[in-house]
């Protein structure tokens, strides 16, 4: 390699050191990703276990109006139709590790606390994994049955809930409006009117957000609000890209996770995690309670093992070994609730 000379100057023979105290990165703690917001935890003390759901057919059932009726002196009432029907879902968590590796040169000529670094972009990288998962559980249309051999389904296209996509609603058609309506009165009928709009949350991704906002039913009821300023000002109630924070009672959150799907060393490939097809209603953390056991969520993984971090220094090959590691069921196993949710697709 040939060496390049230069005459002495005020810049040249200065050599610079590092400014520890200025670091470019972008990180996120786990327990700040939006997904907390909308799913529930459900701690287990076994990596295998079940779950009792009941079918949720029977407590409301009216077949005759005289099928209860007990005269004097007549026999008691016998139902003829058997007892509440259950089954026994199984989860099964999975135990996943994200490994890194640190050698102690690096360590020790490094200027900032690199293994620092390192657990806290493992453990990002591990989480985005785990909400990536998620989303593709919450948007496959058939995760969304429920009853009597998958029977009934808290799932619809814009056009038929609403009559048309979101992007082409008016003030004269109102599809975004009516698709929700549509999927709140769903969810109040498949649980007998026990969740309601307080109990939601809305779910989608910046660019659904934005489709709601220059939407031409939102910016019409936009020109007829007084409070239109506050609105074009993305005053704190509206920074939701441009929307409020509550949609016809539900709670808007805009799930903003992004993923990379490129490989190392070639132009990163962003995306949303959450599809921009799809838009989620979902019972709140723990807002549907049994009165025979503890609250639930519509979607709530089995959590046996959660972002643990372990740093092992290996002397032997002078390297320090990290390692994040869950273990944890999120697939459609966690979507213990249909009912109490549904699923839309805005552009069809």
């Amino acid at each position: 390699m040939a060496n390049s000379y230069v005459y002495p100057g005020a810049a040249d023979t200065y050599v610079p050191s590092l400014s520890s105290d200025l670091v470019i990165e972008f990180s996120r703690n786990p327990n700040k990703f939006p997904l907390v917001e909308y799913i529930d935890y459900r701690i287990v003390d076994k990596q295998r276990g079940y779950y009792v759901r009941m079918l949720n057919d029977n407590q409301v059932r009216i077949v005759g109006d005289n099928d209860n009726t007990w005269a004097d002196a007549a026999d008691s009432p016998i139902w003829t139709d058997g007892n509440d029907s259950f089954t026994f879902p199984q989860f099964n968590c999975v135990r996943r590790r994200q490994p890194k590796r640190i050698g102690h040169l690096a360590i020790d000529q490094a200027g900032w606390d690199i293994v620092d670094q390192a657990s806290r972009f493992e453990a990002m990288q591990l989480m985005t994994k785990r909400v990536r998962r998620i989303h593709e559980t919450l948007t496959t249309s058939a995760n969304w049955s429920y009853g009597l051999s998958g029977g009934s389904s808290n799932y619809a296209t814009a056009t038929t809930a609403g009559g048309g996509t979101w992007a082409s609603a008016s003030s004269s058609n109102p599809y975004i409006r009516a698709s929700l309506a549509y999927a709140q009165i769903a969810i109040e009928q498949a649980t007998f009117g026990v969740v309601k709009a307080g109990d939601l949350c809305l779910v989608m991704n910046p660019n659904v957000a934005k489709v709601v906002a220059t939407s031409g039913e939102f910016l019409d009821f936009v020109k007829q609000n007084p409070t239109s300023i506050a609105i074009w000002e993305n005053q704190p109630q509206f920074r939701l890209y441009g929307i409020p924070e509550n949609l016809m009672g539900l709670r808007v959150i805009v799930d903003n996770t992004v993923y990379n799907s490129s490989p190392p060393g070639v132009a990163a490939s962003l995306n949303f995690t959450l599809s921009n097809s799809y838009a989620v209603l979902l019972s709140k953390p723990r807002a549907v309670t049994s009165a025979s056991a503890s609250s639930f969520s519509t979607f709530s993984p089995f959590l046996y093992e959660d972002m643990m971090v372990e740093v092992y220094d290996d002397p032997e090959n002078r390297r320090i070994n990290l390692y994040v590691t869950e273990n944890i069921d999120d697939t459609s196993n966690a979507l213990v609730a249909p009912q109490t949710g549904f699923l839309l697709k805005i552009d069809s």
